[in-house]
């Protein structure tokens, strides 16, 4: 009998986690819908130490943001917006540690967007470019299409 219990727990949990990852697959969006509001932009290019990779490599993490200098404070989730200001996509901290700054990697927040979509997304909210922030303050503008956007220090 309590194998029983236990096949059928590990069938709901795979089953409740399997739901959870078709949902992001198919692009069902949630009924609440998230805005990201930049009280000033900034273009990652124009700075020194911001970069955005459109995987990462050595770790399988997905997209990443690296921020070196910790312009946005070390905050868990950035949140990644079309220029229209609608959010589609996140970024969650892996971590802020020297030498590298603070680290935020797709695979932290459990996004599931492959690089086609994500830049699909970008191109129906607005553009080529997306904007990363906290959810309001100073948002980080980025070629969604890059391979690589920006600079850091080595």
């Amino acid at each position: 009998m309590k194998y029983l219990v236990a096949i059928t727990i590990s069938l709901f949990v795979c089953a409740s986690a399997h739901a959870e990852r078709f949902r992001h697959i198919t692009g069902k969006i949630s009924s609440r819908a998230e805005t990201l509001t930049c009280t000033s932009t900034v273009d990652v290019a124009t700075l020194r130490n911001v970069l955005y990779k459109n995987e990462n490599v050595h770790g399988s993490r997905g997209r990443t943001f690296l921020d070196q200098d910790r312009r946005l404070g070390g905050t868990s989730r950035l949140k990644v917006a079309g220029l229209n200001g609608n959010v589609f996509s996140c970024f969650g901290l892996y971590a802020c540690d020297r030498p590298f700054g603070c680290r935020y990697y797709q695979a932290m927040c459990r996004d599931t967007l492959s690089n086609r979509q994500f830049i699909s997304r970008a191109r129906a909210n607005g553009g080529d470019y997306v904007l990363v922030g906290r959810g309001n303050g100073a948002c980080y503008k980025v070629k969604a299409s890059a391979a690589r956007y920006g600079s850091v220090r080595k």
